[in-house]
């Protein structure tokens, strides 16, 4: 194959680690690369990162928000965006994270965009992972006719891509639906994605406190579950085969994090959203389960995963905590093996 392009920095981070003393990049025509040392580049201005992943966005959002903060920010009407279409909502959003060097995102689309999401698709500058959106209200039937829809697309367009479900949160579906989708997913390979005790309120829940100072998630929770048969429920989940993407963890029970098997779970920190919504943020980062996102406009302030890592950073550091720089940075640039 044809070289068509060569690139020398003097270092490259793969995801996982940095490769000092000088890297030459050999492209060719096929768009695959060659990595080689070259000791003289050592000396080159310039560095490289492996592209970034955002692990959980909702990219058909629109700014929601000018300097609200709270629980509120999620009331607040779009100062713009709502006579935008969900086409070009996506398409802003996408853009957005690829000026930001973010190549794939695996984005909350609803079950009714569907439709639209595919014609559109080829159209986007970023890969998108599909994950649908799933609360109390939707029709299992119907949720099941998407998924396949999205992966016929997916197969038919020989694109590796399968996409997925978000199960919205505990608070938003009861026993029974969580059991019909977290059961079909195990069986057919499917990656669940949850907001996971994201509010105060769940966790009072948990705790079988009598009130809570996040009562409409608390309220919400007491009206799907019972606490004994959650608390008996989330061991199961967490040690289920499926593949799991466990959302803020902001107020993860301790007893909850002993037991998250690595292998199939990992946990998505979103660091400008937590503390937009005046959450906790969960400062429990270990590299080879953790991951940063960005969530969507509606509580965030952009797509940029490098603004994630320093609000990340600042608030550990705040709390007596230090990260190393390489370890954070595997964080949005190599999903964990």
């Amino acid at each position: 194959m044809k070289k068509i392009n060569e690139y020398c920095v003097s270092a490259f981070f793969d995801g996982f680690k940095w490769h000092r003393g000088g890297v030459r990049f050999q492209q060719y025509g096929n768009g695959s690369y060659k990595i080689l040392s070259d000791p003289g580049a050592k000396n080159s201005s310039t560095i490289a990162l492996s592209e970034f992943i955002n692990m959980h966005a909702h990219l058909s959002h629109s700014p929601r928000y000018d300097n609200d903060k709270g629980i509120k920010v999620l009331d607040r009407k779009p100062n713009n965006g709502e006579r935008l279409s969900f086409e070009d909502r996506i398409l802003i959003s996408s853009i957005e994270s690829a000026s930001k060097g973010v190549n794939f995102v695996c984005s909350s689309i609803r079950p009714e965009d569907v439709d639209n999401f595919i014609k559109i698709y080829n159209d986007m500058p970023i890969y998108i992972i599909h994950f649908l959106s799933i609360k109390n209200y939707h029709i299992p039937k119907i949720i099941l006719s998407c998924l396949e829809k999205l992966n016929s697309f997916f197969y038919n367009s020989k694109i590796p891509i399968k996409a997925g479900f978000l199960l919205h949160s505990l608070y938003n579906l009861n026993e029974k639906n969580m059991n019909l989708y977290c059961n079909y997913a195990v069986k057919n390979n499917i990656v669940i994605a949850l907001h996971f005790f994201e509010w105060e309120g769940e966790l009072d829940f948990f705790r079988r406190a009598n009130k809570s100072n996040n009562p409409d998630v608390y309220y919400k929770m007491k009206s799907n579950w019972d606490v004994e048969r959650l608390c008996a429920f989330l061991p199961k989940l967490i040690n289920s085969r499926a593949y799991k993407l466990f959302i803020h963890c902001n107020y993860i029970p301790h007893e909850l994090i002993k037991i998250l098997d690595h292998k199939t779970t990992l946990k998505v920190l979103c660091p400008t959203s937590s503390i937009r919504l005046g959450n906790k943020l969960q400062l429990d980062f270990e590299p080879t389960s953790t991951v940063f996102s960005t969530d969507g406009y509606f509580t965030n302030m952009g797509y940029s995963l490098i603004t994630e890592i320093r609000t990340f950073n600042l608030i550990s550091q705040l709390n007596g905590a230090r990260n190393v720089p390489e370890r954070l940075l595997s964080g949005v640039t190599g999903v964990p093996k």
